[in-house]
């Protein structure tokens, strides 16, 4: 998944707890063989499931790898936002730059001190992201500590 949505093991994935809204409706996408047939009586007197909402959360067999989940809104063009406590992990592709990671992490000291951060890297015996946590501690904060050592000391 990474090389197909992770701009090519450059980008970063967001994990999102499911109690908070909007991904509490989440929907797990059904993949399938056959195209699905609509019927327009289920559509406009069916009162037990969205049809058209479950057309959206239909692909192809051959995707069934992604097992992907979907959020669907009821208003196009709205951007949704979500609580900051609902972030709860960040997982960085093995070919991000330091940089990015680096802001990303900065960002989130003033925002979410308790989102857990993931650096990836490619697996060594197979087709593979591996990721193990990450502990962020900024530059200034290091110093603070005098867990650096500066020119001259």
């Amino acid at each position: 998944m990474w090389s197909h949505y992770g701009g090519h093991c450059k980008g970063f994935c967001l994990e999102f707890s499911t109690l908070a809204d909007p991904f509490h409706k989440i929907k797990k996408v059904n993949y399938t063989r056959d195209m699905p047939i609509l019927d327009i009586v289920t559509i406009l007197c069916g009162e037990d499931s969205d049809p058209v909402s479950d057309l959206y959360c239909t692909k192809a067999i051959d995707w069934a790898y992604e097992h992907e989940w979907r959020a669907i809104h009821n208003q196009a063009g709205t951007a949704y936002r979500y609580p900051s406590e609902a972030l709860t992990g960040i997982y960085f592709g093995p070919d991000m730059p330091l940089t990015a990671i680096e802001i990303i992490a900065l960002v989130l000291a003033g925002q979410n001190e308790h989102v857990q951060l993931w650096q990836g890297s490619r697996s060594k015996s197979n087709f593979s992201v591996e990721f193990q946590p990450v502990e962020y501690m900024s530059h200034l904060e290091a110093k603070r500590l005098g867990l650096l050592v500066t020119a001259g000391t």
